[in-house]
């Protein structure tokens, strides 16, 4: 049995908080804007893993 990317599905999360467009100017600022959008895509991953039962790792 094949297991599929996990990525893609971090990818798509990310989209759906706020698109493929980064609004700033500069790769450092881009860069950061990435790091939020990954940062608040763990915290919800984390709440609704705790909500669930399952022990995060």
């Amino acid at each position: 049995r094949q297991t599929r990317a996990r990525v893609e599905h971090v990818f798509g999360a990310m989209l759906a908080m706020g698109g493929k467009r980064i609004r700033s100017i500069g790769l450092a600022r881009a860069e950061f804007g990435l790091s939020i959008k990954a940062a608040v895509y763990n915290l919800r991953r984390l709440c609704s893993l705790k909500e669930s039962g399952v022990a995060p790792i």
